[in-house]
């Protein structure tokens, strides 16, 4: 006699990211749009499809990606753009051997972001920055945060779980910073 086994569905709740702009759109709305496009899509989605679907006026997701002003959205992309140019340079400092030869050291980069003190994050001088206790502390802060933020997004993926240890010791060692403040 074969007996069915009761499994406890369990009820899933959605809720957006801090700061994240959903206009009024419950996360749980555009959940259950998105997850229809992805299995009209054989499971899959990109951000064009996303697009294609949010332009019918219908959508739920049209209201969090369309109904923005083409000012604001410009000026958030030129503030993206920007904040991409200030992660991306990076100086490649080459030390000279006592043989006269030369060696590359790996590309570091050349400003390094940190929180202040009142909330607003923003660049500095990479040595400037490591010189200084305080930004060096507000560059541990944010770094902590974006950290944090790799371990939320990865942590499913198995192959990275010794990463994800590691990671959640540096917090723990760490974590408290963020509270001083």
């Amino acid at each position: 006699m074969r007996t069915k086994a009761k499994v406890a569905a369990a009820k899933a709740r959605y809720a957006w990211r801090k700061g994240f702009p959903s206009r009024g759109v419950k996360a749980s709305a555009a959940y259950r749009e998105l997850e229809d496009l992805r299995r009209k899509n054989r499971g899959r989605l990109s951000p064009a499809i996303v697009l294609m679907a949010a332009k019918k006026p219908k959508s739920v997701l049209h209201k969090i990606i369309y109904k923005v002003r083409d000012v604001d959205a410009i000026r958030k992309y030129r503030a993206m753009l920007a904040r991409d140019l200030l992660d991306a340079i990076r100086v490649i400092e080459v030390r000279i051997l006592p043989s006269g030869d030369t060696e590359g050291m790996p590309p570091s980069r050349v400003f390094l972001r940190y929180e202040q003190p009142d909330g607003e994050s923003g660049w500095g001088g990479r040595s400037e920055v490591l010189a200084s206790p305080s930004a060096r502390k507000y560059a541990l802060i944010w770094a902590l945060r974006a950290t944090r933020s790799y371990r939320d997004r990865f942590s499913d993926i198995l192959e990275l779980r010794p990463v994800i240890t590691e990671i959640d010791k540096l917090l723990i060692e760490y974590g408290n910073m963020e509270e001083e403040n």
